[in-house]
């Protein structure tokens, strides 16, 4: 039944496209058919106006900020005492190259890549009477050596009141290669 069906709506189908197609389109229709253009919304869009040219903006130039930065004597380690008016600070020896210490040999095979920061007490001829740790690497017996490293091996340009070598404190940092 159904493969009957399908046989018969071939052949409508059929039929009505060869009648249609004995047939012209002015014969059927009866009248002139109009034709009208409609734009589409992208079609609109492209058809704006045109930007107007670009404009550089005018820089305004901004003044410096109006301020004094006062350093804080009280905490500031790395000058302590040098910070006083007309004192120069213990500075390195440019005719004493402090070089830094080889790692001990309990130490070997680690990597330790944290320096240790000291506050040393320079006397008036250079050399370091007394250090402390400021800032540990982390390792105890590091931090010991260095400090007795310094006091045996490191020599300072000592600090200095008009021109006067005077006694002071400085931070120093010490890595070990």
């Amino acid at each position: 039944m159904a493969g009957g069906v399908v046989l018969l709506a071939h052949v409508l189908a059929i039929w009505v496209l060869a009648v249609s197609l004995r047939t012209s389109w002015p014969e059927r229709v009866g009248s002139d058919i109009a034709v009208m253009f409609i734009q589409s919304e992208t079609q609109q869009a492209l058809a704006q106006p045109p930007l107007p040219a670009f404009k550089e903006p005018e820089l305004d130039t901004v003044p410096p900020p109006e301020f004094q930065v006062e350093p804080d004597l009280a905490t500031n380690a790395i000058r302590g005492a040098a910070s006083e008016a007309g004192m120069l600070a213990p500075r390195p020896d440019p005719a004493h190259f402090n070089i830094p210490p080889a790692l001990p040999a309990t130490f070997k095979g680690a990597v330790y890549s944290t320096p240790v920061i000291l506050k040393a007490h320079v006397l008036a001829d250079g050399s370091i009477a007394d250090a402390s740790i400021l800032k540990s690497s982390g390792v105890a017996g590091l931090d010991e050596f260095a400090l007795d490293y310094i006091k045996n091996h490191w020599r300072l340009l000592p600090a200095s009141i008009n021109g006067m070598p005077v006694e002071a404190w400085t931070a120093v940092g010490v890595e070990f290669k």
